[in-house]
């Protein structure tokens, strides 16, 4: 048998889906659940959702789509390219089913075309990809440790055509409400979510501030970036927790003609008022013929 005490950290985070009533709504049916989850229908929206909400910022001199018929050599350059990120909302997804961008790309291009890898820089130590995740523990290398492996990355990318970089965060630096400290502050906010005791729908702003020049950290690094804009999103951390349905509806433009959101939430199961309510906010205020201008970032 396991004891754990009030404090541990399971405890605490059954605290808060206790207080929120989360224990007195019908749960989801397991079966089902095992039933649908990466069914080759959801795998089929998967793909067209990724492939629709991919954003081409820059095409010089039509380089993209790649021609393999031109290419004789791709170099693949980055610290997310040879593992599987999934961040923090999918669980392992079993033999057979997890391929990098290193794995695509290496399939895509085939006999044909010689695929190089160099890692360039870690972002964390420790485990890569998605079982990250789960680690409590995060640090950064030393840079200094560091500049071989640049080095020998851009060694490697002098030997291809082409280079395709994959760097962004991974699960050790997007982290909301991990640590014990974390679940305390939630603790002590409880009280504010119990307004779904009298009401359907929370409303909130999305971001805390609307969103600033591109390019505004750059250089700063991966931890300062995170922590500073940690500060946009305060109002969405709590139902990250709790699993209660909320969602980003865009309402409007700034005056630079940057889109504007509300978040609203719902309580736990009721994934059906808040679709609802989302389409009745964007028939109102519709917005999908109006694509912000690239000009305006």
């Amino acid at each position: 048998m396991l004891l754990l005490q009030a404090s541990d950290p399971p405890c605490l985070v059954g605290t808060v889906k206790f207080r929120l009533g989360l224990f007195e709504n019908p749960l989801v049916d397991p079966d089902y659940a095992q039933k649908t989850t990466n069914s080759s229908e959801h795998q089929q929206l998967a793909l067209k959702v990724a492939q629709k909400s991919i954003v081409l910022l820059k095409n010089e001199r039509n380089l993209l789509p790649l021609d393999l018929k031109k290419l004789k050599t791709i170099a693949v350059i980055g610290p997310n390219a040879a593992d599987v990120h999934l961040g923090g909302y999918s669980r392992d997804p079993g033999p057979g089913n997890q391929i990098s961008i290193l794995d695509g790309i290496r399939k895509r291009a085939g006999d044909g075309v010689k695929v190089l890898y160099s890692e360039g820089c870690k972002i964390t130590t420790g485990n890569q990809g998605w079982s990250a995740w789960y680690e409590n523990k995060v640090t950064q290398p030393d840079p200094q440790t560091e500049l071989e492996s640049i080095r020998a990355a851009a060694a490697v990318a002098r030997q291809a055509d082409v280079a395709v970089v994959v760097v962004g965060e991974n699960e050790s630096t997007n982290r909301e409400a991990w640590s014990e400290p974390s679940v305390r502050w939630l603790l002590s906010v409880i009280p504010s979510a119990m307004i779904f005791d009298d009401h359907d729908v929370l409303l909130t702003p999305m971001m805390s501030e609307p969103a600033v020049a591109a390019g505004i950290m750059e250089g700063r690094g991966a931890t300062a970036t995170y922590f500073w804009e940690s500060g946009w999103v305060p109002f969405t951390i709590l139902w990250n927790v709790t699993g209660q349905p909320a969602a980003s509806v865009p309402t409007g433009f700034s005056s630079h003609g940057l889109p504007l959101a509300v978040q609203i939430v719902g309580r736990p199961n009721h994934e059906s008022t808040l679709l609802s309510l989302a389409a009745q906010i964007e028939a109102e205020r519709p917005w999908s013929d109006r694509p912000p201008p690239v000009a305006a970032i």
